[in-house]
């Protein structure tokens, strides 16, 4: 089970810190930071690393800076599959004109190339 609400805490000491809750006990520990092994093609290298240790015997290695930060930041959509009209749902629908006035509908991927295309998501179609 790893360690459960794992947030960012105030600078201490001019570095950053986390909290998290131990999956056992449920008690909000500080996160350490110490030196982990890596292993990158092969070759084992000594990396800075967020651990969890909890007076109840749990013991966790968390990861690296990067790791939880990507953790904490959830799934993200790629810019490039956003939608261009509400910009926070990932796009389903492009919407092209195509020799008329009234738009049509396509898939993303099934669109005509050429065209100019608007990105839509589901619920910015249904509100057109």
């Amino acid at each position: 089970m790893p360690v459960e609400n794992i947030t960012p805490t105030k600078p201490v000491r001019g570095g950053d810190g986390y909290m998290g809750t131990c999956p056992e006990c449920g008690k909000r520990k500080r996160l350490n930071q110490g030196l982990g092994d890596r292993v990158y093609r092969g070759v084992t290298y000594k990396t800075v690393m967020w651990f969890f240790w909890c007076a109840c015997g749990y013991k966790e290695r968390v990861g690296t800076d990067r790791e939880i930060k990507a953790r904490l930041a959830g799934p993200s959509i790629p810019a490039r599959r956003l939608c261009t009209v509400c910009r926070e749902r990932e796009a389903v629908w492009a919407r092209q004109y195509i020799g008329s006035d009234s738009p049509e509908y396509y898939r993303l991927g099934y669109h005509i190339r050429g065209f100019p295309v608007v990105k839509l998501c589901e619920e910015c179609k249904c509100k057109e």
